[in-house]
């Protein structure tokens, strides 16, 4: 009785141990960064940046982001996307060439992403 005893107790340690070390290393591997806050609009990759630009006219205004498609720690991959919730649902123009996007209340610059 002893001895099935202590085995269940050494498989019990040994079982919370495996499970520690398994929510340790998936903490360890999780990136605690996050990426620009970027949109894909029309198959380009921009990034916002905190440069206020003028409201665009309401012809100007192409659409809006639909979704997220990437976490803070990635980047948006369809169009339409963003990788940050803030921007879902928020209106996006073309103005003179220049991508305006509106975020924080009030319309932003945006730049295209460089390629790699």
């Amino acid at each position: 009785m002893k001895r099935s005893l202590w085995i269940f107790c050494i498989a019990l340690a040994a079982l919370a141990l495996a499970g520690a070390l398994v929510v340790g290393i998936s903490r360890w591997m999780e990136p605690n960064w996050a990426c620009p806050l970027s949109v894909m609009v029309d198959g380009v990759l921009y990034y916002t940046y905190e440069e206020e630009a003028p409201a665009p006219e309401e012809a100007q205004i192409r659409g809006e982001i639909q979704s997220r498609s990437a976490p803070i720690s990635g980047m948006p991959t369809e169009d339409g996307t963003s990788n940050f919730d803030s921007c879902v649902g928020q209106p996006y123009a073309f103005v003179e060439g220049e991508l305006l996007l509106r975020y924080g209340g009030r319309w932003n610059r945006c730049v295209p992403a460089e390629e790699p």
